[in-house]
């Protein structure tokens, strides 16, 4: 994985101390822990991040990504830690064993393809449901995966100390004798005087009761269940004769029913095996990939499935009752003898409900010269069956017109809408069903707040929440100064004297929320924006004082054109050449922040204040002026507009700007203060001051002058 891609991101929680002791066996079919030298290798992997993982003087494997370390909300994988290894001559299964809490997942290795929460739950080697099987010379890369996603995890947690590999032989010589010897900074193995139980078709087995094939622990009755955390489900199964769920004099005109589920959670059935009328959109967001299944479409005969009817496999799974309607995954052991000359990637679990088969989603997980075991993930329990080559086919249209063969599809969209895609099955008879689902790609909600420009003390004002939203139907909720809220696009409110905040959250039927605050001054700082009212010069500007100074420059001007201009100037054209340029370069002149000086913060009353203000905006009138205060991190403290109209000067001492009531600034924390000045012809200056805490802010509540950061 790109080690810099793990660096992005607003928390880092950090994983110490990894412990891996690495070493000897155990030969009696229990399991227990694995030091040096007895068959099984652990080493850092190839490649840069097996820069995470060392050996000690101990012999201990020690793992530590406290740097880069991980995102915060979000599933961050470290791709190719270690490597496991076999380095005996008898097929060993291995597994992990860790103190982590369940945001820690230990996998194999995924190349290519997909790397998402469930493909790392698939793939988990954790505990024994997660065992993995090594022939002699065999070795797999271990993988991290830390989901932070509503886990609680704080930075600085340190979520993993101690990891141990654990290791059974699956089969030995007769007589073989002794113990394992001491590993480094452990006991030695147990000994056992006689080779291990094997079944009677010669699947290796850990016991009478148990065994392995490939990476699943599986019981006597060759199956093993596991839900989606990987971890084991106390299930019996019991054999069911293939010919029984035959069905060669059945009707012919059954067609099946087609069914669009979500890949990860399915619900495209009800209790009763019906198509769920209740079935929500797929909800997703813009790029977001989207993951469908056609695997609970319904095919109503053994026959409609496979034209001959070969079942090779056939058994009835009960688990807890709480737990039948549940998704799980199911893994079933099969003969190679039994699938004849099919490939084992051609055969499908399939699940009998009230209303026919599901055929689900099956994969080869692992095989041996005499048997192969099949996984596959089902939305419920009952009679599963494993046929050799059904003949049904799943095509989807997406709604561009792409047409998809097979079980899912995977697509993604651009631009928020609400879409369409189609499923149609295709029986072995040719009779087939259709249906569709919609995808909804969703925008957030873009919010602003309009309200009044001067505000009185106790004068009720209206404000407005604008809403653009283009996909769903949001409602506005206000979260008003004292600390009420309301509901609707619009809200009536009466403020006292002060400085206040005033928030407005949209969210729309689909859970996307978009939200904007408006700082409001009520009272004496109101005018101007500062504590003490700031002045607009020009502003009210009296008539008569107009007319004197108007005269007065004529004056001025004539005297100087009867004395000075005939004698300096030969023609009057030169002169008005001047003044047009001149009046020409007044016009093309910008606004300017002179002054932004003595800026703190007052925590006692939740106010930024800068001691001086001074804006000029001689080429055109000043329209308004922004203040932004802002974070290190970019989170906004603050937010103020000042809508002078049309002067020429502006000036405030001091200017205050309230601060978001959920936002104060942490103790010796910098912020920014950016201050933006805009004229009526849209040119604009912008200065912008960050400010440094002085050591003594945190004991007298403020925070002290900062340095010109443009």
């Amino acid at each position: 994985m790109n080690r810099a891609a793990l660096v992005i991101g607003l928390v880092v929680i950090t994983l110490l101390g990894l412990i891996v002791p690495t070493g000897a066996v155990v030969v009696d079919g229990s399991s227990d822990d694995v030091f040096s030298d007895e068959g099984v290798t652990l080493r850092p992997a190839e490649g840069p991040n097996g820069d995470y993982a060392n050996i000690d003087d101990q012999g201990n494997l020690t793992v530590d990504i406290t740097d880069p370390g991980v995102n915060d909300e979000a599933l961050t994988v470290v791709q190719d830690v270690f490597v496991m290894e076999n380095t005996g001559s008898e097929n060993r299964t291995v597994w992990i064993s860790h103190d982590a809490n369940d945001s820690v997942t230990l996998y194999r290795t995924i190349e290519g393809g997909l790397v998402n929460e469930f493909s790392v739950g698939q793939r988990a080697i954790d505990g024994t449901g997660g065992a993995v099987t090594l022939s002699p010379g065999e070795q797999i890369s271990v993988s991290i995966a830390v989901n932070t996603r509503g886990s609680g995890t704080a930075a600085g947690d340190t979520v993993l100390r101690t990891l141990t590999l654990k290791t059974r032989i699956n089969e030995t010589q007769a007589g073989g004798a002794g113990g394992g010897s001491g590993g480094s900074g452990g006991s030695g193995g147990s000994g056992s005087t006689g080779s291990a139980p094997s079944s009677d078709d010669g699947n290796e087995t850990g016991g009478a009761d148990d065994g392995t094939i490939g990476d699943v622990p599986v019981g006597a009755d060759d199956v093993a269940v596991e839900d989606d955390d990987g971890t084991a489900i106390d299930a019996s199964a019991e054999d069911v004769d293939p010919a029984s769920l035959n069905d060669s004099g059945a009707s012919e005109d059954d067609r099946p029913t087609a069914v669009i589920s979500d890949r990860n959670t399915f619900g495209g059935l009800d209790e009763n095996d019906q198509p769920n009328a209740s079935a929500t959109d797929v909800v997703a967001e813009v790029d977001e990939t989207v993951e469908l299944t056609g695997s609970e479409s319904l095919v109503e005969t053994t026959r409609e499935v496979d034209r001959n009817e070969r079942i090779v496999k056939a058994m009835n799974i009960t688990v807890p009752r709480q737990l039948e309607n549940r998704p799980a995954t199911v893994s079933m052991r099969v003969e190679k003898d039994r699938l004849v000359d099919t490939a084992p990637e051609d055969a499908r679990i399939g699940r009998l409900t009230s209303r026919g088969w599901q055929l689900l989603e099956t994969t080869v997980v692992s095989e041996t010269d005499d048997s192969v075991l099949l996984r596959a993930r089902t939305p419920g329990f009952s009679t599963f069956a494993v046929f050799q080559s059904p003949d049904v086919t799943y095509t989807w249209t997406l709604p561009d017109g792409t047409t998809v063969e097979g079980d899912n599809v995977r697509t993604a969209f651009d631009e928020p809408g609400i879409y369409t895609v189609s499923l149609t099955v295709t029986d072995t008879d040719g009779d087939s069903d259709s249906t569709t689902r919609r995808i909804v790609v969703n925008d957030e909600p873009v919010v602003t707040i309009d309200r009044p420009q001067n505000v009185t003390p106790g004068e009720e004002v209206t404000l407005t929440a604008n809403v653009t939203d283009e996909v769903g139907n949001a409602t506005v909720r206000w979260e008003l100064p004292d600390g009420s809220t309301a509901t609707g696009r619009t809200v009536n409110y009466t403020f006292t004297e002060g400085a206040w905040t005033v928030r407005a959250v949209a969210e729309d039927e689909y859970g996307a929320t978009g939200s904007d605050e408006a700082a409001i001054v009520v009272g004496g700082a109101a005018r101007g924006g500062g504590g003490d009212g700031g002045t607009m010069v020009g502003e009210g500007f009296p008539v008569l004082e107009w007319l004197v100074v108007l005269t007065l420059a004529l004056a001025a001007f004539s005297v100087l054109a009867y004395y000075q201009l005939p004698a300096a100037i030969p023609s009057p054209a030169p002169l008005v050449g001047r003044l047009w340029r001149w009046i020409l370069a007044d016009q093309r002149r910008r606004p300017d922040v002179i002054v932004c000086a003595d800026v703190s913060w007052d925590a006692d009353r939740n106010l930024f204040r800068i001691g001086r203000l001074e804006i000029e905006a001689l080429g055109a009138g000043l329209d308004r002026v922004e203040l932004d205060i802002t974070d290190e991190a970019g989170e906004t403290l603050g937010r103020k507009r000042i809508d002078v109209g049309d002067v020429y000067e502006y000036e405030s001492a001091p200017e205050l700007v309230p601060g978001f009531a959920d936002r104060p600034v942490r103790p010796h924390a910098e912020f920014t203060v950016r201050v933006r000045a805009v004229d009526d012809r849209n040119a604009e200056d912008v200065v912008s001051r960050v400010v440094v805490p002085s050591p003594d802010s945190a004991a007298d509540g403020s925070v002290g002058l900062g340095q010109v950061a443009d």
